[in-house]
This record gives structure tokens, C-alpha cells and sequence, in this order.
């Protein structure tokens, strides 16, 4: 996971953990998981917009 702390948002349409979200802002996001070998989810932010 690649973060930034100059993003203070409660709210991220993929991470729920509000301790993560109190101190970090998660730009880039990697999922592997151990039964599925080769299937890799990434979520990645190229652009933020908050009114």
C-alpha cells in the first residue's frame, strides 16, 4: 500500500478501516491472496476531487 499524509479524508471507496484513514491517505492499493496464486487486484488513485 502507498499512502500520503497530506489527504485528510475520512472517506475511501476501498479502504473501511477508519485507523488507516485517521493518519493515512491510501493512493495506490495492492490484493493477493494466498488461494488464488497469479490473481493480483490493484487499486490505484490518479485523481482526487473533494468539495
Amino acid at each position: 500500500m502507498w499512502v500520503t499524509t497530506q489527504i485528510k479524508c475520512n472517506y475511501h471507496p476501498v479502504i473501511n478501516e477508519k485507523d488507516i484513514l485517521i493518519k493515512y491517505y491510501p493512493l495506490e492499493i495492492v490484493e493477493s491472496f494466498e488461494g488464488l496464486e497469479g490473481q493480483i487486484t490493484t487499486y490505484t488513485l490518479d485523481k482526487i476531487s473533494i468539495k
